[in-house]
């Protein structure tokens, strides 16, 4: 079939429509919609379910899918007898030219999803997204990628970013405008089985300043199974860490199980006086403050000290490599065990598995320290009383 404007052959490879390039619609018709297909030669456009007259009122997109039942989706099915999927995938490419593969940048995004809902207007206002971005610099075999989760808030018409993952694995959350003059940041609330309430919840807060510093909060409820605690209502916080360290508590008494019934080999115990007076409290300064909470001056222990006097207040954590810390200490060989998950071959027990750098760290901290020294004082004059007691009798 020919027309003298080409609108369509069918040729030997296949059948062609509209080969004159002319503005002109292709409809195909089914039982139940007579738009099924309708290609919009004007706008280069498809469209599923209906026709042009609603076109560019969800985002202009190029294949647009409308249905007024369930059957409004898009499924993929892949039949394999191995571990394949089916899949959906975005791309992008910096060249002008289709097909070609010029490398993008650091901040590309490279894809994403868009919901929305119609407003009485049109159906362009976003509600929620989710869109991939590059995250880093992009070479042969190697696209650094980071995923940016938004949504819209109440009586906005544009999505603001809550958090992301980045290509390190790392989970990142955006602040939050709350109550005028508190930011909140990295909140996550854990709700009841029933949806009513929140049981408990952590987050970051600091002042609306945007230099200030941030805490962290764990709040708690008292009253879970109540509808009416369907937003903050009586979840309140328990715990804060300030940005400097310092714990705090709505309650002083933090407990720790000492029940009889969970313990054994049970027996009396007395700590050596000589050990305790062998402790030494010191004052000192961070090389790296700000890795410290900012402090001067700071009381406490050295854990080398202690661990000379009774290595049960003393342990060690890994410190990474991006810690300013990590340049203060020595590698230490971590060697394969038998407890080791897995041993190469070539490997065995005793052989070099990795190297890492451990800081010591003391069980005893700034309280103790002021206590210790107190109690070492009284002792010291407890002896010395002991001692002229002993002269005035003489002994």
């Amino acid at each position: 079939m020919t027309r003298a404007s080409d609108t369509a052959r069918i040729l030997s490879g296949g059948a062609v429509i509209n080969d004159g390039s002319n503005d002109v619609d292709f409809r195909v018709e089914s039982n139940g919609n007579a738009n099924m297909l309708f290609v919009d030669g004007g706008n280069d456009r498809v469209y599923v379910g209906k026709d042009d007259s609603t076109a560019g009122s969800t985002f202009n997109a190029k294949l647009q899918i409308e249905d007024t039942g369930a059957a409004a989706g898009i499924a993929i099915h892949r039949a394999n007898a191995g571990t394949g999927q089916g899949y959906l995938n975005f791309s992008k490419s910096r060249a002008a030219t289709i097909g070609d593969v010029t490398v993008v940048q650091d901040g590309d995004s490279l894809g994403g999803v868009i919901w929305s809902g119609a407003d009485g207007t049109d159906r362009a206002t976003p509600a929620a997204q989710i869109h991939a971005v590059v995250d880093g610099t992009p070479g042969s075999n190697d696209m650094p990628g980071k995923i940016i989760f938004s949504t819209t808030k109440d009586g906005a018409s544009s999505v603001s970013e809550y958090f992301r993952l980045m290509s390190n694995g790392r989970l990142e959350f955006q602040s939050v405008t709350n109550d005028g003059n508190v930011l909140q940041q990295q909140r996550l609330d854990w709700r009841n089985e029933n949806n009513a309430g929140i049981m408990a919840g952590i987050g970051v807060v600091r002042t609306a300043d945007g230099n200030a510093p941030g805490a962290f909060v764990i709040r708690t409820s008292t009253n879970v199974d109540s509808s009416s605690n369907s937003g903050d209502g009586e979840i309140s916080e328990k715990f804060r860490v300030a940005a400097n360290g310092d714990l705090t508590a709505t309650d002083t008494s933090i407990a720790s199980n000492s029940d009889s019934r969970l313990k054994e080999n049970i027996s009396d115990f007395t700590y050596d006086l000589d050990k305790f007076k062998a402790l030494k409290t010191k004052t000192f300064d961070w090389k790296q403050p700000e890795l410290h909470g900012d402090k001067s001056g700071v009381r406490g222990f050295v854990a080398q000290d202690i661990e000379t006097v009774d290595a049960y207040w003393v342990d060690e954590v890994e410190i990474q490599k991006d810690s300013d810390d990590f340049q203060y200490l020595e590698d230490k060989d971590i060697l394969y065990t038998e407890d080791s998950t897995s041993i190469p071959d070539g490997k065995k027990v005793g052989d070099l598995n990795y190297k890492a750098r451990f800081a010591k760290t003391s069980k005893l901290g700034q309280k103790d320290a002021m206590y210790v020294s107190v109690i070492q004082q009284l002792i010291t004059r407890i002896e010395t009383l002991e001692a002229e007691v002993k002269t005035l009798k003489g002994e």
